[in-house]
């Protein structure tokens, strides 16, 4: 279940059209998803960890 919901945040930061969203998108999920980094489940935290690097990986190309 978890897996499916980290999925559907990593959507909604990649769907943001405008800073204004994304930057919404941040203040509202950014918090509960780093909190799931203390998971007891590995596949969770695992997930986090992939959500995280993708959403690092965008901001470094939009970046350039």
């Amino acid at each position: 279940m978890w897996s499916v919901l980290l999925e559907r945040v990593f959507l909604r930061l990649g769907s943001a059209d405008t800073d204004e969203q994304l930057e919404a998108a941040l203040a509202r999920f950014l918090t509960p998803v780093l909190l799931k980094l203390a998971s007891q489940t590995d596949g969770v935290r695992k997930k986090v960890s992939v959500v995280i690097a993708k959403w690092c990986m965008t901001m470094l190309c939009c970046n350039e």
